[in-house]
């Protein structure tokens, strides 16, 4: 993309030509010494940020005379942001009457993918264009509008949180530091846009390259179990009875009062550390974290006995990084999955009994203990227990090393 004159960076930011001409005169944008056109491709993205900072409350004037002073530069957006990306020629409703599909849907799905709701007169951005006009052919496929905004919201969603996970890492992990080591706000923001500039384009192939690794891994295991269905069907193996999924439960117990005693900063570095702590013992065990769930994780594991033995991993290791005593519950059963999330009665037993457990202890339903007999594992029977919610007691055992039995007090009381 060439220079650009007034008009034409109005077209593609989406804007008046007149607000263009108003943010030239105030020195927020506009040409440089030495080059020979008024407009560069990065003020497109100048003057997106220059609106979206007046919506906020911000005044262009006032933003002027920062620039005007040396308190304020914009410079270095050419190196955080990526290329600038022009509006079409199109509004919303001439793209959608051009595509042949419902304008409501299409503004549907710019909500669902995490959007403010777009307007019949609003310009379309050109790189939303092109992905508005596979959705006749996403139609044609067979799915339902309320399957395909089910998807949109999923990758939407997950997305969201991948991208303000890494703006606040960037901030808390390059700028802060920087600005400590007694750089001005606007030093510290030319300095890490350097940085980003060539963290980037690895952080985008990094995405890339783990949604392909992750989906091979996951059509893998849908695949294989497509398989085992119809083999079994056909006679040629024979499914085992005993085998269940697992699902556990883990809470810190205090955390919450003890991170308001240790400070933000302090609970932010323990939350990292128990993270860590989470997906490496998890792993190990051929399990991984669901999902986070305030003071503790959820977890999902193909098979229970990996799930006890990593939750007394679990419960070892976090003593010994001086992270709060966990409680563990343990439940195996059947489970709907369902946005990368699971389901049902087998998920809400494994939550009581997390719940019911005490600092210190992993207690395992009576299902988990007959499916991890020849582990190296106690099973203390704790008795049938009427979980909250729940309408029938459920068998508890607490589970502990052989090679520790009768060590834990916590596991001496409740066994006696």
């Amino acid at each position: 993309m060439t220079g650009l004159s007034e008009t034409e960076l109005a077209v593609r930011a989406g804007i008046r030509p007149e607000r263009v001409r108003q943010m030239a005169e105030l020195g927020l944008i506009g040409v440089r010494e030495g080059e020979d056109t008024s407009y560069r491709p990065g003020d497109i993205q100048r003057v997106r940020l220059l609106e979206a900072f007046q919506e906020a409350g911000l005044s262009l004037s006032d933003m002027g005379r920062a620039v005007s002073a040396g308190r304020l530069s914009l410079s270095f957006l050419d190196l955080v942001l990526p290329e600038p990306i022009a509006m079409s020629e199109q509004t919303l409703a001439e793209l959608c009457a051009e595509v042949g599909v419902p304008e409501e849907l299409v503004a549907r799905l710019h909500v669902g993918f995490g959007f403010p709701r777009p307007r019949s007169d609003d310009p379309v951005r050109e790189d939303d264009a092109e992905i508005y006009r596979m959705v006749p052919a996403i139609r044609i496929a067979g799915l339902t509008e309320a399957q395909v905004l089910r998807g949109v919201r999923a990758y939407g969603e997950l997305l969201r949180h991948l991208v303000e996970f890494q703006v606040d890492l960037f901030h808390s992990y390059l700028e802060e530091p920087i600005r400590q080591s007694a750089a001005s706000e606007l030093e510290a923001l030319e300095m890490a846009a350097g940085v980003s500039s060539k963290v980037r384009p690895i952080a985008e192939k990094l995405l890339l390259w783990l949604y392909r690794r992750h989906r091979e891994n996951y059509t893998t295991k849908h695949l294989l179990e497509h398989a085992e269905s119809l083999m079994e069907e056909a006679g040629l193996v024979h499914p085992d009875p005993k085998k269940e999924v697992a699902i556990a439960f883990l809470d810190l117990s205090g955390y919450t009062q003890l991170t308001e005693e240790l400070g933000d900063e302090t609970a932010a570095e323990m939350a990292a550390n128990l993270a860590v702590l989470v997906q490496e013992t998890a792993s190990r065990h051929r399990g991984r974290p669901v999902k986070w769930l305030g003071d503790g994780v959820m977890f999902h594991f193909p098979d229970p006995a990996n799930a006890v033995l990593c939750s007394l991993d679990l419960m070892e290791q976090a003593s010994a990084d001086g992270l709060p005593r966990p409680h563990v519950g343990v439940n195996a059963g059947p489970v709907i999955f369902r946005d990368g999330d699971y389901f049902g009665r087998t998920v809400n037993i494994a939550s009581r009994i997390a719940e019911f457990a005490r600092p210190g202890e992993v207690l395992v339903s009576d299902s988990v203990m007959a499916s991890s007999k020849d582990l190296d594992v106690t099973f203390s029977p704790i008795g049938p227990i009427l979980l909250r919610g729940l309408v029938h007691p459920v068998t508890l055992y607490a589970a502990g090393r052989k090679d520790r039995a009768g060590v834990d007090g916590a596991l001496v009381e409740r066994a006696s």
